[in-house]
């Protein structure tokens, strides 16, 4: 890929730099995570990675970035994460959402370790189901080619509009900047502390239980909402002596316009229990000029042309996505249940020692006694060597 010499509305030009400045900021963040927390720097990454496809997909759109030029292996995977965060409709007939429980191997009716959840361990509250996400980043070789992309946005912007010199040594302002990030990093570590668990999707509802189409639902929604809601704690803005000087707003008020539109054009059509209730609530509880302001957000992903907005016009909707986001959390959680505590960890033990998989990872390394100790790699190419000779 390289940048266009066609110079764009600077409204534009604002809006991108803000973007990657975010991206850039969220990872410099995500460095300063503990290796012991890495469950929380994947939790970065699958925040990171989806927003700067969507950027970096947007400039081939806008054609800032020269398509002929790119490598067709990067745009289809751009697009690809792109469709699955903005597009992908959680319908139980669709067949994306039948290809990712296909994979994951969804069983409501069986008590199978499915499902792979990610619980804070500080308050033992819920991040990540391990669904919305499955299959995006399942290789190194796409993670090398976004760490190969993060520097791109930055650089089209510079050649617009130069970026003010810093007043002093270089060097200085480099040694603050990582001071800040450090400081936001270890703030972030001692609030977050992610566990995984392979958790059975079977019992993860609440009794009554509600249709299957409604549990896909939640499987899908519930990591993005959770997301939207904690990415101002993930990626602060810096402030000193109360002022805000580093003001990522507009790119996070984004952030979560992208998931509240996505939820509310499945509303428009869905007809389950869950999605009216879901759309009464929302509907109830918000403006009706809201909805509207939220879609002149979201569109903002596209570089033709931006809808400037007030700081305190941007400030007052991104408060009210906050309660939109918490509605739709609060119902979720009404409808789903987990404990990890004796009884849980008693199947595991049984499940661990039994499972087909850890006896395939155990061939090759018998220290291994735990699935969250298994290298992601090594149990997928177990998994794969299991189903083989099970067809045989």
């Amino acid at each position: 890929m390289e940048k266009e010499t066609t110079r764009i509305n600077p409204d534009v030009a604002l809006e991108l730099l803000q973007d990657m400045y975010f991206i850039a900021k969220l990872f410099q963040i995500q460095s300063y995570v503990g290796d012991d927390n890495k469950w929380l720097k994947d939790y970065y990454t699958k925040i990171g990675i989806p927003y700067l496809s969507i950027v970096l997909h947007e400039c081939l759109q806008a054609n800032l970035l020269d398509k002929e030029k790119s490598d067709k292996k990067v745009v289809k995977i751009l697009k690809e994460i792109r469709q699955r965060i903005i597009k992908l409709s959680p319908k139980g007939a669709s067949k994306s959402i039948k290809k990712i429980s296909d994979a994951i191997g969804i069983d409501f009716d069986h008590y199978l370790f499915d499902l792979q959840i990610a619980l804070n361990d500080k308050d033992n509250s819920l991040f990540d189901i391990g669904f919305t996400h499955y299959d995006l980043l399942d290789s190194v070789e796409k993670i090398e080619i976004f760490n190969s992309l993060i520097e791109i946005p930055y650089h089209i912007i510079q050649g617009i509009i130069p970026l003010t010199p810093f007043n002093g040594n270089e060097a200085e302002l480099a040694a603050l900047s990582q001071r800040i990030y450090k400081e936001m990093g270890e703030r972030v570590s001692k609030s977050i502390s992610l566990q995984k668990y392979p958790y059975a999707s079977g019992v993860f509802f609440k009794r009554p239980e509600i249709c299957k189409e409604d549990r896909i639902v939640i499987l899908y929604f519930y990591t993005l909402v959770k997301q939207a809601i904690m990415i101002d704690f993930l990626v602060p803005d810096y402030t000193d002596q109360g002022e805000i000087i580093l003001d990522m707003m507009g790119a996070k008020c984004k952030f979560r316009a992208i998931v509240i539109a996505s939820i509310g054009e499945f509303l428009k059509e869905a007809t389950t229990p869950l999605t009216e209730e879901l759309r009464v609530a929302t509907n109830t509880a918000m403006e009706s000029s809201f909805f509207p302001l939220n879609r002149a957000v979201k569109n903002n992903i596209h570089y033709n042309r931006t809808t400037v907005f007030e700081k305190g016009d941007l400030r007052k909707i991104y408060l009210q996505q906050e309660r939109y986001l918490q509605i739709v959390l609060d119902i979720f959680d009404q409808k789903i249940q987990y404990n990890v505590g004796l009884k849980y960890k008693v199947i595991r033990f049984i499940a661990d020692k039994t499972d087909s998989t850890m006896r395939e990872v155990r061939k090759n390394n018998k220290r291994i006694r735990k699935w969250e100790d298994v290298p992601e790699k090594e149990w997928e190419e177990a998994k794969e060597r299991t189903r083989k000779r099970n067809l045989k």
